[in-house]
């Protein structure tokens, strides 16, 4: 990419501009070479060294001993095994419970998977808790019941912003 191409061609000739052309144009470049590296690093395939350490961060991956791209067939195979959809939870429930065993309600304005579940007992509301708890997206609560009974758990992280004295009275 030159700098030049961008100008009017009544500009091209003049021997300043020709000179910013020839100072900007490996910068111009670097740039833009950056740009396209930062678009390529979310996406596996493309990620460089730092991409994929980021994603094994996240995905608590163990790089020992592997090529950049055995760890990009490790993350990719990772995330094709993050499993939430409604129709995947509705599945697995079906294998544990039969077909008519549970039910899945989604309030996506409230973040709020709910499963409820159909004549079963306290323990099969505490193991179904424990198997999806940890598979549902972080930003969403997770409640399950079966008749009046109901087993949630909420978590959240709060951010406090502290000026510099923080007066209690008790």
């Amino acid at each position: 990419m030159k700098y030049s191409d961008y100008l009017p061609e009544i500009l091209k000739g003049i021997k300043e501009f020709n000179a910013l052309d020839t100072a900007l144009g490996a910068q111009v470049d670097n740039i833009s070479r950056k740009a396209d590296q930062t678009l390529n690093e979310p996406i596996v395939a493309t990620a460089t060294e730092k991409g994929i350490e980021r994603f094994e961060s996240l995905l608590n991956l163990n790089k020992a001993g592997k090529t950049l791209e055995q760890r990009r067939q490790a993350v990719a195979t990772k995330l094709m095994c993050a499993p939430f959809t409604e129709n995947w939870l509705l599945q697995k429930l079906k294998a544990k419970y039969g077909p008519r065993g549970a039910d899945v309600y989604l309030e996506r304005e409230k973040y709020h998977v709910c499963i409820e579940l159909l004549e079963q007992d306290e323990t099969a509301l505490h193991e179904t808790y424990d198997d999806f708890v940890s598979v549902i997206p972080a930003n969403m609560v997770l409640s399950v019941k079966e008749g009046k009974k109901e087993y949630a758990d909420l978590n959240f992280t709060a951010i406090v912003m502290v000026a510099d004295v923080i007066e209690y009275e008790g």
